[in-house]
This record gives C-alpha cells, sequence and structure tokens, in this order.
C-alpha cells in the first residue's frame, strides 16, 4: 500500500508545469523597501523627444556663402572671357589668380554685397572678421593686384584695380551693359602703367641719365590707383 502511494506521489511531481524564476519569487518580499532590490528612485527616466512643427521661415546665406557666390561669379565670367582663372589657397589676401595675357599671373580680391543699399552698393576693403580675435584690419598695398566687386541681386560685376579703402556704386552705373568688361579693361590698362612705371624707376635708379620712352607711355594712357575713397555711380 505504501509503495503504491509513493508511486502516486512521484507521478504528480513529474506531471506538475514547470515554474519560471519569477513565480518562484516571494510575493510577500518588499521589493522597494529591500536592499536587496535597487530603488525606484534610482532607475532610468528617459523623456522622448517630440516632434515638433518647424516653423516656417526664410533662411539667410551666410556671409561666407555669399562671398563663395560672389568668387564664383567672377571665376565664370573671366572663364567665359577666355581668362584662365582658378581660386586660390584659403588664407591669402586674395580670393582668384587669372592668367591674363601680358602680365604673369593677377590677383584677384573680391568683395561681395547680397542686395544694394537703396541706389548704392558699398564696398568696404577690410580683411579678418568681428567675432574672430584679430579682428578686422585693412589690406596692405601689396596684398592684391585687382579688385572685384558684385552684387548678387543685380548679377553686377565691377573691377577695379589698385588699394581701394571703400568704394560706392550706383546700381544705374552697375546695370550699364558691358559695364563688367569694359572695367576689367580699364584695371588692367591701370595695371600695366604702374609696373610700367616701377620698372622705369628702377631703371633710372640704375642709370645715370634715364630717357624714358613718350610713346610708350601715351599707349599705356590709364589712372595709377591710389589709395582713396572712391564714389562712382550715376545719380543718388
Amino acid at each position: 500500500m505504501e509503495q503504491v502511494e509513493s508511486r502516486i506521489a512521484s507521478d504528480l511531481v513529474c506531471r506538475q508545469p514547470r515554474r519560471s524564476p519569477v513565480a518562484k519569487a516571494d510575493p510577500s518580499v518588499d521589493r522597494v523597501n529591500s536592499p536587496e532590490y535597487p530603488s525606484a528612485s534610482s532607475a532610468p527616466r528617459v523623456k522622448r523627444l517630440r516632434a515638433s512643427p518647424e516653423p516656417q521661415r526664410r533662411h539667410l546665406p551666410s556671409t561666407t556663402l555669399i562671398g563663395e557666390a560672389g568668387a564664383n561669379l567672377i571665376l565664370s565670367r573671366l572663364q567665359s572671357w577666355g581668362i584662365a582663372a582658378q581660386p586660390a589657397m584659403a588664407g591669402l589676401p586674395y580670393d582668384l589668380i587669372a592668367d591674363v595675357p601680358g602680365f604673369d599671373m593677377l590677383r584677384i580680391q573680391v568683395k561681395t554685397r547680397s542686395r544694394p543699399n537703396g541706389k548704392r552698393c558699398i564696398f568696404t576693403m577690410q580683411r579678418g572678421h568681428q567675432r574672430s580675435r584679430a579682428g578686422t584690419f585693412p589690406y596692405a598695398p601689396g596684398d592684391f593686384d585687382l579688385a572685384a566687386f558684385v552684387c548678387l541681386s543685380l548679377s553686377a560685376v565691377f573691377f577695379y584695380a589698385g588699394p581701394v579703402e571703400r568704394i560706392s556704386l550706383g546700381t544705374p552705373w552697375l546695370r550699364l551693359p558691358g559695364i563688367d568688361r569694359e572695367s576689367l579693361d580699364l584695371a588692367i590698362k591701370a595695371i600695366r602703367r604702374c609696373r610700367y612705371n616701377d620698372k622705369r624707376a628702377w631703371l633710372a635708379s640704375m642709370q645715370s641719365d634715364p630717357t624714358p620712352n613718350s610713346s610708350v607711355i601715351d599707349e599705356l594712357d590709364a589712372g595709377t590707383p591710389v589709395q582713396a575713397e572712391l564714389d562712382l555711380g550715376i545719380g543718388d
């Protein structure tokens, strides 16, 4: 009889389903205040980001993008005229290098404005940035050979030779047909005359009685660039 009861008990144990470790835990144990379990305050808290609709506003281009757009516009104009040009290395006091016939290389500094201020475009020749440690400072006379001024909204380009501190261009002047190529030709003549005068001065220092060639001077009839403030334009 005892053997039969033991067999029945063993069969009942074998037939019982296996319990998970969670089911074996004692429900009477206080998990919140027990030292074996971490407190609820130490549990990680996650706050999900809610996607908010982005306000519809117009993003204005930065100063760097405006400058890059102006340099690319000058580059395309020069190449369309058959003048080989390429961007200069970063950190130099000029933006482009052009291979103009009759010169070794011309260094071009580009200044760009997104739109005119009223009826005029005012450009100030300064290096650096206001937020940098060095701040802004003017260019040296030998930093570049040719200055190029761009107004993006008008797609207008104007060239000027030599150092200049500030230039003001009227929008009617910038809208003149062919002003870009005409101003480039005048600037190249001014640079050629300036270099010829420097070469003649150097030759005069090497000779006792220099005799300049007047015919060459007449051919290079153009204004010598000066450090000044210019105001060019038609009307106010």
